[in-house]
């Protein structure tokens, strides 16, 4: 820390040079930063990130099916 700064998190820059600023894009990119930090220091993350999306991404089309079965059901 020097003086009244301190580091709070990622610099995120676009290709022009221009900070980001918009948070949600932010987060987005932070994100993304930091899994892929993290992937490159852990490979075998990748093999599980690998099976949880498969998961979320079986989970994401059969949830519109539950929720019309569930609203005939009802």
């Amino acid at each position: 820390m020097e003086g009244n700064r301190r580091i709070v998190g990622w610099l995120i820059a676009d290709s022009n040079n221009n900070v980001v600023k918009d948070k949600v894009l932010y987060q987005k990119l932070a994100c993304a930063a930091t899994v892929t930090k993290y992937i490159e220091e852990n490979p075998y993350l990748s093999t599980i990130l690998e099976i949880n999306f498969e998961l979320f991404k079986e989970i994401n089309w059969k949830l519109p099916i539950y929720d019309l079965v569930h609203s005939i059901i009802k």
